[in-house]
C-alpha cells in the first residue's frame, strides 16, 4: 500500500492531450497441445479489448513425442491452421503479427520446415522460443493480470510440450525454468486405459516427483506464498474444482477464473471428479472441456505433484499467460505508445484508470480513504486486521461512491454494480467481490445473500471480516458527510466501554458528528463499546 500512500494526493491519472493511436496486435501462440490466436486492440491502462480469439486443437507434441518428428501430413494442416487464423484475424483489423512457438517446434527434428512453410504460405516470421525465454513472458503476463504482492510467488503453466515455472515478485523474475513435463508428452510416456489404477498413478506420480523435485526444492528456498496457475490444463482444473465446491456458490461469479483463489486444499475434491471418474462420466462434471477431457487426469497428478512439493496457502488463477506475454512485450518496443502505469503498481494504476472513467478519484473518496487508514492502524489489532485487510479497505473507500457517476439516489448500489463488473487487474475474484459488497453496504442494511448474491461467493474468512471493515468504512464516510475534508486528523483509542475518537476539524463538524451517530452504529455492536467523539 506504500505506492498507494505515495500517489494518493493525485486526483486523476493525466493522459498526453494529444491522441493515442491503440494498436491492434495479434498473438499467435503454436503450441503443443493447440495453435491459437488472440487479437486485442491493447489499452493504455494495461488492458486489452478482445476482437477475436480462436483455437485449433492440432496436438503436435503427442506426435513429436512418439516419433521426433512432424509428418507431412501434419505440417500440412498446421500451415492450414495459421492461414486459417490469420486470415480471419485480417478481418477484424490486424495487421501486426508476432507469432511464437513452443516445446513441440524446439524439438521436432524437422521443425524448419513447417516454420518455413508458414513464412511462404502467411507470410509472417515464426520465432522458435527457448523454455526460459517462454516462462518470462508467461511471468509478465501472469504479473500483469493478478497481484503478486512484495512475497515470492511461483507461476506454473502447464502446456503440451513443457511445464514452466517462473518465480517471483510483482517488481521482478528470480528464475524461469521449462520442464519436459507437458501433458501430451505424458500422454504419450504413460499410454493406459481410464480410470488409472492404483500402480499407474503411483508410478506417475514417482516419474513426476523425480523431474520436479530439483526445482520445487529451488523454490521452496524463496518461500513462495503461493502458486499461481496458468493455460488451458490448469485454469480449466481450477474452473472444475470452484463450480463444484460445496462451501461455496461458484455460479454466483461465471466461467472467468481470473484473479480466483483457492486453497490447496479444495483441489481434493478433484481426485473423485477427474482421477476416479472414466472419460465418459466426467463430461458430466460441471467445467468439464472435452477438448481437454482426456488430459485432465495427468493434469491434476501434475498440479498434485507440485502442491506436494510446496507449502504454499493460495492457488490463484491468470487467464493471462504466454499470448498476453507476447503482446505486452511487443507492444513495449513500439515507438509510439506507452502505457500510463507500471506492473508494479498495477492495483494502483487499476483503480485509478477505473476511477478516471467516472470522475477521477476525488477530494472526498481521497478523505475517507485517509480516514479508513487511520482507524484501521489504530483498531487492527483488536479487531484482527492484516496488512491486506488494510489495503483492500482503503481501495473500497476508493471506489465506494462511483455509483453518483450514474445517479445519487441508491448510489450504493451503483457503486457495487461497477465495481464487480469492472476490469480491475490485479484484484482476487474474492478482493473484487468483498470491495463490491463494501460499496454496496457502505450506507446501510445489514448484508444479505438473498438480496445480494455475491455474498455467497465470499469464503467464511473474509465474511468473518466483512462487518469489521464494512464499520470502519461508514464511520469514515460519516467523518466527511459535508464531503468538505473538514476533519484533518483522526486518532482512536479503545478503553474499557468505549471507543474514543479524537477529531482535529479544521470547521463546522456539525454535519460529521450526525453522521456519527447514524453510521457508528455497527461499530459499536462490532467493538461491543460506545463511541464517544472529542472535537478539537
Amino acid at each position: 500500500m506504500d505506492n498507494l500512500r505515495k500517489d494518493s494526493a493525485s486526483t486523476d491519472l493525466h493522459f498526453d492531450s494529444k491522441s493515442i493511436v491503440e494498436p491492434i496486435v495479434g498473438a499467435l501462440d503454436l503450441g503443443s497441445n493447440s495453435f491459437h490466436v488472440l487479437v486485442v486492440r491493447v489499452k493504455r491502462d494495461r488492458t486489452f479489448e478482445e476482437l477475436y480469439s480462436e483455437k485449433v486443437m492440432l496436438r503436435l507434441g503427442e506426435e513429436v513425442a512418439r516419433s521426433g518428428r512432424l509428418s507431412d501430413a501434419t505440417i500440412e494442416r498446421a500451415v492450414e491452421a495459421v492461414a486459417s487464423l490469420i486470415k480471419t484475424s485480417m478481418l477484424v483489423g490486424c495487421s501486426n503479427f508476432v507469432a511464437n512457438a513452443t516445446a513441440a517446434f524446439r524439438e521436432a527434428e524437422n521443425s524448419s520446415v513447417l516454420v518455413d512453410a508458414i513464412w511462404e504460405r502467411c507470410r509472417v516470421r515464426v520465432h522458435v522460443i527457448s523454455g526460459h525465454r517462454e516462462a518470462e513472458l508467461i511471468f509478465r503476463a501472469a504479473r500483469a493480470s493478478v497481484h503478486f504482492g512484495r512475497a515470492p510467488s511461483l507461476v506454473a503453466d502447464l502446456g503440451g510440450g513443457s511445464l514452466e515455472f517462473a518465480l517471483g515478485d510483482q517488481a521482478q523474475m528470480y528464475f524461469g525454468v521449462s520442464l519436459r513435463l507437458g501433458v501430451g508428452r505424458l500422454l504419450s510416456r504413460f499410454p493406459y486405459d481410464e480410470p488409472l489404477s492404483s500402480k499407474e498413478i503411483a508410478t506417475i506420480e514417482s516419474y513426476l516427483s523425480t523431474h520436479l523435485k530439483p526445482v520445487l526444492t529451488q523454490a521452496s528456498d524463496y518461500s513462495p506464498e503461493k502458486l499461481i496457475v496458468s493455460s488451458g490444463t490448469f485454469s480449466t482444473l481450477a474452473r472444475i474444482c470452484y463450480m463444484n465446491l460445496e462451501d461455496i456458490d461458484g455460479s454466483a461469479t461465471g466461467n472467468e477464473v481470473n484473479g480466483l483463489s483457492l486453497s490447496p486444499e479444495h483441489f481434493d475434491n478433484l481426485e473423485a471428479l477427474i482421477l476416479k471418474n472414466p472419460p465418459s462420466k466426467r463430461l458430466k462434471v460441471t467445467g468439464v472441456d472435452s477438448k481437454r477431457n482426456d488430459q485432465l487426469p495427468l493434469g491434476y497428478l501434475v498440479l498434485r505433484s507440485i502442491l506436494a512439493h510446496l507449502n504454499v496457502q493460495e492457488v490463484q488463477v491468470s487467464e493471462w499467460a504466454l499470448r498476453e506475454g507476447m503482446i505486452l512485450n511487443y507492444v513495449d518496443e513500439m515507438a509510439d505508445f506507452e502505457f500510463t502505469f507500471d506492473e508494479e503498481s498495477l492495483r494502483l494504476g487499476s483503480v485509478l484508470t477505473f476511477l478516471g472513467k467516472f470522475g477521477g478519484f476525488g477530494s472526498h473518496s481521497q478523505q475517507v480513504r485517509k480516514i479508513v487508514r487511520e482507524l484501521s492502524l489504530a483498531l487492527k489489532d483488536y479487531i484482527g486486521f492484516d496488512s491486506s485487510d488494510i489495503e483492500i479497505l482503503e481501495y473500497a473507500a476508493m471506489v465506494h461512491d462511483i455509483g453518483n457517476v450514474i445517479s445519487a439516489t441508491h448510489h450504493d448500489r451503483h457503486s457495487a454494480y461497477l465495481v464487480e463488473a469492472a476490469n480491475l487487474r490485479g484484484f482476487s475474484k474474492e478482493e473484487q467481490h468483498l470491495m463490491s459488497v463494501l460499496c454496496r453496504y457502505h450506507k446501510k442494511g445489514q448484508p444479505k445473500a438473498e438480496e445480494y448474491p455475491i455474498l455467497s461467493a465470499l469464503s467464511a474468512k473474509t465474511l468473518e471480516k466483512l462487518l469489521p471493515m464494512l464499520a470502519i468504512l461508514r464511520v469514515a464516510d460519516a467523518l466527511d458527510r459535508s464531503h468538505q475534508t473538514i476533519v484533518e486528523s483522526v486518532s482512536a483509542k479503545l478503553k474499557h466501554s468505549t471507543l474514543e475518537l479524537d477529531l482535529v476539524v479544521s470547521g463546522d463538524a456539525t454535519l460529521e458528528l450526525y453522521g456519527i451517530r447514524r453510521k457508528g452504529l455497527l461499530l459499536e455492536d462490532v467493538l461491543s463499546k460506545r463511541i464517544e467523539v472529542k472535537v478539537e
